[in-house]
């Protein structure tokens, strides 16, 4: 794995191919490909870049996409209601404004701005399902900072599940973090989340509070002091700068101390800032391999003393793993089970009110229809179609709401699940090897329902027209209005139970992405464990040397992490 350095200073940068050589060897000595994969990324995309790469993230429609576009001083990147970006956008300077899509099969394209949204939205790319690996994005706007280059990410906590995974994914390669929260709804759980695996990424990170126009000026520091309280209450000891920001009013006010303060610093300590990311990072990785290294060696330890005890623990490793399969899929479905039970109980009820406020609209509508029967049942078909969408509408924010608290309650149970899993699995390290492992919280963010999805078919199975093409609805206009009167309450009904059916099936495909997320967390936590379980004896001796060479390699890292702390203070 070769690296090299083409920055100012170079000379001065500390050589890192020993450090990633070494941990290459290590993990593929403990068979951990997918901390191999890990290393191979940062090393691509941070030791070896020539650009130091903001990722801009944050829960979806919190002003990611906007926030760029307002440093580029122009729309570049779609924004809409909905969640819009799908894939990875990195924006950097360019003499002229280019966009290139990079697919995952290695062809590139270059592409004009106003066809973006086709590569780079949920929309029109759902799942990415045009294999993007990554769009470029080229802008003459940035040229004062060319060595910094800003990351749109996903939003997290969004419907996609796949977008989601390529936001967290891609932020093992990130150096520097710039976490946007909307004033409207400053520090969830989730935003605390992000903090904490940020952490092990990021030497620092900082917090952009957008839409703070929306928030009184007199109320800014309280705000800004309650999310600094928030974060320091859940993570000490980790430098985060907050800073608030609009798109809309007084952009310079807020533009210029994001560049004093965050992007022009690293563009002008660039070798530094590059220095450091490679520090945290590499730190983080030898970490995470002695911690892994003392299990194969306590493994080793236990093996020799009690062979059966060993493969008991194999055994129990196993059937844990089916008992926690078989108790999510149990709980999956019985909240499956509770879905449509819930939405009749929260819409059924405004089948009454809806059916009445049609009836006064109706006798207004009839009295004024003359004409031929045919035109007469025209107007009905069509008026009746457009007052139960209206109407079902009207309903929507209610039951959104209510639906919504229902996600968020099964989304917390899962994420308890996996926690409790994640306590009990540490417990069990802990006792069996005398080992504390770090594991990452897994959070399974709350998933909104969205807007309604109203379609109304053909009210009448044949129209009244085929049988009285020429009548004079006059002539039979009580007769026909008791008739269209009981259509109402019937096209209601119906409706309404349609209606059920289409939220119905929206939810459960919500609730099986949450299943989804628990699963495969807690199946890679069983699979790690049982691997290194699994080892062989006559390893013993590599592991010992691989132990000593990462203590030695985290204390270098160490002192040069201290250096450039110095460094930077004086």
């Amino acid at each position: 794995m070769h690296l090299s350095y083409s920055h100012r200073n170079s000379h001065k940068m500390p050589n890192f191919q020993q450090f990633t050589e070494k941990l290459e060897q290590f993990f593929g000595l403990l068979n951990l490909p997918e901390k191999s994969d890990e290393l191979k990324r940062i090393t691509g995309t941070i030791t070896a870049s020539d650009f130091i790469d903001v990722a801009v993230v944050g829960q979806f429609k919190a002003g990611k996409s906007s926030f760029i576009n307002s440093l580029l001083g122009e729309t570049v990147i779609p924004t809409g209601f909905l969640p819009v970006t799908s894939v990875i956008t990195r924006v950097c300077f360019g003499e002229r404004i280019e966009i290139i899509i990079r697919h995952q099969d290695g062809m590139t394209v270059s592409i004009p701005t106003e066809k973006l949204v086709e590569f780079c939205s949920e929309q029109y790319n759902p799942g990415n399902r045009k294999k993007i690996d990554v769009i470029d994005v080229y802008h003459p706007a940035l040229k004062e900072v060319s060595k910094i280059r800003l990351v749109d990410t996903p939003g997290l906590g969004s419907i996609s599940e796949e977008t989601t995974q390529v936001t967290t994914r891609w932020l093992t390669e990130a150096s520097y973090a710039l976490l946007i929260i909307s004033s409207e709804r400053p520090l969830s759980a989730a935003d605390l989340a992000v903090v904490e695996q940020l952490k092990k990424i990021c030497p620092r990170i900082s917090l952009l509070i957008t839409k703070i126009d929306l928030v009184p000026s007199e109320e800014h520091t309280r705000l800004m002091e309650y999310i600094r309280n928030g974060i320091s209450a859940y993570s000490t000891d980790y430098p985060i700068q907050i800073l608030g920001y609009s798109i809309f009013n007084h952009l310079s006010d807020y533009r210029e101390p994001i560049l004093q303060k965050i992007i022009r610093p690293l563009q002008e300590q660039f070798d530094d800032e590059k220095t450091s990311v490679s520090v945290h990072k590499l730190s983080g990785l030898s970490r995470d391999c002695l911690q892994y290294t003392e299990i194969v060696l306590r493994n080793q330890e236990k093996f020799k003393n009690d062979e059966q005890q060993l493969l008991g623990v194999v055994k129990e490793i196993e059937k844990n793993r089916e008992q926690s399969k078989t108790e999510l899929l149990y709980t999956t479905t019985a909240f499956k089970g509770e879905v449509r039970g819930m939405l009749e109980k929260v819409i059924i009820p405004f089948q009454d009110d809806m059916t009445h406020s049609l009836f006064s609209l109706f006798e207004a509508g009839i009295s004024l229809q003359k004409g031929m029967l045919y035109q007469v049942s025209n107007w009905f078909e069509k008026w009746i179609i457009d007052s139960i969408r209206s109407s079902v509408n009207q309903t929507y924010p209610e039951t959104l709401c209510q639906v919504d608290a229902f996600l968020a309650d099964k989304a917390g149970f899962y994420t308890l699940f996996v926690k409790s899993f994640q306590q009990t699995y540490k417990q069990f390290i802990r006792e069996l090897y005398n080992v504390e492992i770090r594991i990452e919280p897994i959070k399974v963010a709350p998933v909104q329902i969205g807007n309604p999805d109203i379609s109304i078919y053909r009210i009448f199975n044949s129209h009244l027209d085929l049988f009285f093409f020429y009548f004079p609805v006059v002539l039979i206009k009580p007769l026909l209005r008791r008739y269209l009167m009981k259509q109402i309450e019937y096209e209601v009904e119906k409706n309404l139970r349609r209606h059920i059916s289409i939220l119905t099936g929206k939810i459960l495909k919500i609730i099986d992405t949450y299943h989804k997320v628990s699963a495969l967390a807690i199946q890679n936590e069983l699979e790690t464990l049982e691997r290194l379980i699994r080892s062989k004896t006559d390893m013993e001796k590599p592991y010992l040397v691989m132990r000593e060479e990462l203590h030695g390699m985290i204390e270098e890292l160490q002192n040069l992490q201290n250096k450039l702390k110095q460094h930077h203070i004086n």
